[in-house]
């Protein structure tokens, strides 16, 4: 699994826990929901904009490509640090 994968998997089940439970709630609990698909539908934004090499003004390197893809994709892993499947090296090799 990369990095990629592994983030937008992640970004899938959070987006599956937060329908599931709007369906079985109300009040603030759904509100919570709410939030928690804005939050995964902006972490997918951002995956998809670090995969497309949109660039948001960051340092360049030597060879004056914008370095932000795999930065922003381990720093997106990094939430799920707790998972099973993360690789400590997408979060080290971001920085």
């Amino acid at each position: 699994m990369n990095v990629v994968s592994f983030v937008l998997a992640r970004i899938a089940e959070d987006e599956r826990v937060a329908l599931n439970s709007m369906r079985r709630s109300a009040g603030l609990t759904r509100g919570l929901s709410t939030r928690g698909l804005r939050e995964a539908a902006f972490k997918r934004r951002l995956a998809d904009d670090a995969l497309r090499r949109v660039n948001w003004n960051f340092a360049q390197g030597e060879d004056g490509d914008v370095h932000a893809k795999q930065r922003v994709l381990g720093r997106l892993a990094m939430v799920y640090a707790d998972h099973p499947d993360f690789d400590a090296h997408w979060v080290s090799d971001s920085e």
